[in-house]
């Protein structure tokens, strides 16, 4: 079992041609299959594919339009630099469960939420009057040797690295969000690119709300 903990998050939303930047600067990596059956074959999902399913998400943004559930549950992957990170289970014929044994960089779907009670943003939740706000990445801080049991940095490990050009990617090329509401300004440290100020505006969620664009 891997056992984890302190994790840093980093939830960002990218025009397309900025998340194919984003990968494009880091280490070669993959975009892994966790936590559901895939037959043998299918177990490292295709970039190319991703980026263009990423581009059909930002594309309804753009439009005004919600962005497909379907799509937007495929943003659930595992990156890392190496198969090595992973065992894989058998549980049918020619279908395997992946599951990793080292820590990985871990994409998932993220939304924000604005809550008018205490006028305050929360990240990372899912229903109702959320804000489709792209991905997640994360990657924690804290590992457990299984075979030692020793508590250690995962910083110097297989994807510690990687994650480390993702944080210097990010702070050079997003910002946090400076959201106005009822003419107050605040800024959430959820990052926004920087392409994405010149049609933020339509996107579908922001009724309430809304994305400073102008300093």
């Amino acid at each position: 079992m891997l056992n984890v903990s302190k994790w840093i998050k980093l939830p960002l939303l990218l025009d397309g041609e900025e998340m194919a930047k984003l990968f494009a600067s880091i280490d070669p990596c993959a975009l892994y299959e966790v936590h559901r059956v895939v037959g043998e074959s299918q177990w490292v999902h295709s970039l190319s594919d991703f980026l263009e399913t990423y581009r059909d998400y930002v594309f309804s943004l753009k439009e005004g339009k919600e962005p497909p559930l379907a799509l937007v549950r495929q943003f659930a992957y595992a990156m890392s630099v190496t198969s090595d990170a992973f065992t894989a289970q058998e549980v049918g014929e020619k279908r395997i469960l992946l599951k990793a044994t080292l820590p990985i960089v871990q994409m998932q779907p993220h939304a924000l939420r604005y809550s008018p009670l205490d006028g305050t943003f929360r990240s990372g939740v899912h229903g109702e009057g959320t804000i489709s706000w792209g991905i997640q990445l994360g990657y924690p801080q804290i590992y457990e040797d299984p075979r030692t049991h020793l508590i250690q940095s995962t910083r110097e490990l297989t994807n510690g690295p990687l994650f480390q050009q993702i944080q210097k990617w990010v702070r050079a090329h997003t910002r946090p969000t400076p959201f106005e509401v009822d003419g107050k300004k605040q800024i959430v440290p959820a990052r926004l690119g920087k392409s994405c100020f010149a049609w933020i505006a339509r996107h579908p969620h922001l009724h309430t709300v809304h994305v400073v664009t102008s300093s």
